[in-house]
């Protein structure tokens, strides 16, 4: 449109582009924020699933913790029921002891008494026979003598087996007395190594406990890292959409201005216009949909700050451009006014105009002054707020750098302490397994004795049922056939002895007199196969296998004890 010439032009009307109606329907950051936010939502599903078998495995690990101690409890009931048999142990030495006194007062009053009824019988044979009965009582003591003598060897026999034996019984006491302190030992090391565990697995459940809390305060910190970087995100495309409007609107009063500039001067700034409107367009800096690492992040923004200073130093060429455009303007404009304020207008004029020097009595409208000075005060304040909203731009990108660079460290910080838990924890299930490991080689070992023990029981039976068969033959062969046969304690009370508690209670009571069956039963031990094969169980016992984690001084899971009816109990721990 050509500008018209003479007193009676107006100015031309600017043709201004209707706005752009807003895009209908979610845009594509919207978009992609709710997809990143249903990631999220499935990340935090995740981790409260994680949280839950964290939870369940630490139930599992008290349940365990409550089984252990229940097992201490009835290992400590086991060494106060080894505290009762050690003193049942010493009263049964001490009825031995006493059974022995009484025996051997038994033997001298029996003694006694035998001799006082020879001396009887003799007196009376002398006092009916004096003389035809002299030598049948010469012959009778005789006789009487060579019994004492064999009854007197006899004697001296049993006294030396029941040495051996009380030396047997007291050997013995002393081994049972060296292995209850083995035992006590073993189980004051197997408190000790169990007391070291639970303090342990305490302070690792702590450690654990304080790791999850920073793992979750770490993953929220980086939840609001991420925030943050939309946030960044959308206030530079917010900062690039008024760039562009600045752009067209810069452009627009390029327009203006080329539209309304001096005749004289028309031709150098439409040049400079055709010089800017040949130069390539900016690139426009292009947001990328996903951001997910570090390194894309920084990357974008290392971008974005480079765009910015590029976009920054642009600006700057164009203000310096638009001032010296505006210091050409002031300059024609200045003689102008001072041509309008001495040269007053003449009347019926339909407008004022200011002539320019050197331009061949060309005017410019006081009006078009004005509106090339409003533009160009809106044009310079434009400008000066797009400066400041470019250094402001760069500060948040600093400040979004450095919160990048934070991030980046803390999360080096989270891997450190993931592996750190997860070494923890994977030290955590070997003990556990090394634990489960010694606890079913205890209970294999445990039935293995149990085994052996009833073993042990149906030998002892069969061997009591040979002993006092022997003894029942020796007393029909030792009484006369008017005298009437002690029966031999049943083997019943034996057998019946098993439904109480796991105890066998063997009748080892002796009589008074010592008889020749015992004698021959003790001398016939060694070549009885079932004696035999109760010694092979016993050095079984006190010799088993060494297995892993038993140590090497094991455990004999039984004792036996006389009580009151001297008799002799087992009893299976």
């Amino acid at each position: 449109m050509a500008e018209p010439r003479g007193p009676d032009s107006r100015l031309p009307f600017l043709f201004v582009p209707p706005p752009q109606a807003p895009p209908s329907g979610p845009s594509e950051t919207e978009q992609r924020l709710q997809a990143e936010a249903e990631q999220l939502q499935k990340e935090v599903e995740s981790l409260a699933r994680q949280l839950q078998a964290q939870v369940k495995d630490n139930e599992n690990l008290s349940l365990l913790n409550q089984e252990q101690e229940q097992r201490l409890m009835e290992l400590e009931r086991a060494a106060e029921c080894w505290g009762e048999q050690a003193e049942e142990r010493k009263q049964m030495l001490e009825s031995m002891q006493s059974d022995r006194t009484t025996i051997s007062r038994a033997l001298t009053q029996n003694r006694k008494l035998k001799e006082q009824l020879a001396e009887l019988q003799n007196g009376f044979v002398r006092l009916s026979n004096e003389n035809m009965e002299i030598t049948s009582a010469l012959h009778s003591e005789q006789h009487v003598k060579k019994e004492l003598a064999k009854k007197l060897g006899q004697l001296q026999e049993n006294l030396g087996e029941l040495k051996e034996t009380v030396e047997v019984k007291s050997q013995e006491a002393q081994d049972l007395q060296q292995q209850r302190d083995q035992y006590l030992g073993h189980l004051q090391q197997y408190v000790a190594a169990y007391q070291q565990l639970a303090a342990e697995k305490e302070l690792l459940h702590k450690q654990m406990v304080l790791q999850t809390q920073l793992v979750d305060q770490l993953q929220h910190e980086d939840m609001q890292g991420r925030m943050a970087v939309e946030t960044a995100r959308q206030e530079l495309q917010e900062a690039q959409g008024r760039l562009e409007a600045a752009n067209q609107h810069n452009q627009q009063l390029q327009a203006q201005l080329t539209l309304m500039a001096v005749p004289g001067e028309g031709t150098e700034l439409d040049i400079e216009d055709e010089d800017k409107a040949g130069e390539a367009p900016r690139p426009k800096l292009s947001v990328p949909e996903e951001l997910d690492s570090r390194e894309a992040v920084v990357e974008f923004f290392n971008s974005a700050l480079a765009s910015a200073e590029e976009e920054q130093a642009r600006l700057r060429r164009e203000l310096k451009e638009q001032k010296l455009r505006c210091q050409r303007l002031a300059h024609l404009v200045a003689p102008a006014q001072d041509g309008v304020e001495k040269e007053a207008p003449a009347p019926g004029t339909e407008g004022d105009s200011v002539s320019a020097p050197g331009t061949g009595g060309d005017s410019v409208p006081v009006e078009t002054h004005q509106a090339l000075q409003v533009a160009m005060d809106k044009l310079q304040g434009r400008f000066t707020e797009l400066m400041q909203e470019k250094v402001d731009l760069k500060e948040r990108v600093e400040e979004l750098e450095h919160r990048c660079i934070q991030l980046s460290g803390e999360t080096d910080t989270i891997g450190e302490y993931i592996a750190l838990y997860q070494s923890q924890r994977a030290v955590l299930k070997e003990r556990h397994r090394e634990k489960e490991e010694y606890i079913s080689r205890l209970a294999q070992d445990k039935e293995e004795m149990k085994v052996k023990l009833l073993e042990l029981q149906e030998l002892v039976l069969h061997l009591v049922g040979e002993r006092n068969e022997w003894q029942g033959k020796f007393l029909a062969a030792q009484n006369p056939a008017g005298e009437p046969t002690v029966a031999p304690p049943a083997p019943q009370e034996l057998g019946a002895a098993e439904n109480q508690g796991g105890l066998l209670e063997v009748s080892l009571s002796d009589n008074v007199e010592p008889t020749q069956g015992e004698a021959l039963l003790g001398q016939t031990l060694t070549e009885n196969p079932t004696a035999q094969q109760i010694m092979q169980l016993l050095r079984e016992i006190q010799n088993p296998q060494e297995r892993l984690g038993l140590g090497s001084n094991p455990c004999i899971p039984f004792f036996y004890r006389a009580d009151d009816n001297d008799e002799v109990k087992i009893m299976v721990v």
